[in-house]
């Protein structure tokens, strides 16, 4: 069930980072989706074709390659949008491998460096919470949760979003950017952690 709402939420995400031209997340997000994309029967094409467009655009190439090789099958090469087909196309006859890195912050477990969008820490082998408005995992430094459904977000992040729009991404309540309180000590965050554990 969480999994579910984590790609589901992955997913209505992208839109707002596109719209906010943020293609390197837009990728990211898209990525996550994409490698569950049998969840989404009904738009794998579409799911596809919009991650091959944003890991380009994210210079996330090799990723735009092999996402292009799953279209080019049989069973989904006809209901490639015509418009981005030839692209796809050239994309599998010229591929191009390279990829551009993902940045890094600190398990908020075991303070290792994990990548930002991985949602399992490779090292403690723990969950990641994720920030409901950029999809990455959530910094022990900068975390703060949503006053009205209490799911949590990069605090910096939350401030910015709730600058351009007051809703929040996950419960869709009209939120006040002055509710939004930090969790400025260790032991609120590791209350957040317990709480969040024991929910998962």
């Amino acid at each position: 069930m969480a999994n579910s709402l984590m790609l589901l939420h992955s997913y209505i995400l992208v839109k707002i980072q596109i719209k906010l031209n943020n293609h390197n997340r837009a990728a990211r997000l898209l990525n996550r989706v994409a490698h569950n994309v049998s969840k989404f029967p009904a738009h794998i094409v579409q799911i596809l074709t919009t991650t091959v467009i944003e890991c380009q655009k994210a210079g996330m190439n090799n990723s735009a390659f092999n996402f292009s090789l799953i279209l080019m099958r049989p069973e989904y090469r006809e209901q490639i949008d015509p418009k981005y087909k030839k692209k796809i196309e050239a994309l599998v006859r010229k591929p191009d491998k390279s990829e551009s890195e993902e940045d890094f912050s600190q398990c908020l477990h075991c303070h290792q460096r994990v990548p930002d969008y991985e949602l399992l820490c490779p090292s403690c082998q723990l969950a990641l919470p994720y920030c409901i408005v950029t999809g990455a995992h959530v910094i022990r430094e900068d975390l703060c949760l949503c006053p009205s459904c209490n799911f949590p977000a990069i605090y910096s992040e939350f401030l910015k979003y709730l600058s351009t729009d007051d809703i929040c991404p996950m419960c869709t309540t009209k939120i006040d950017a002055s509710r939004i309180m930090k969790l400025d000590s260790g032991a609120a965050v590791d209350s957040f952690l317990t709480q969040s554990s024991d929910m998962s």
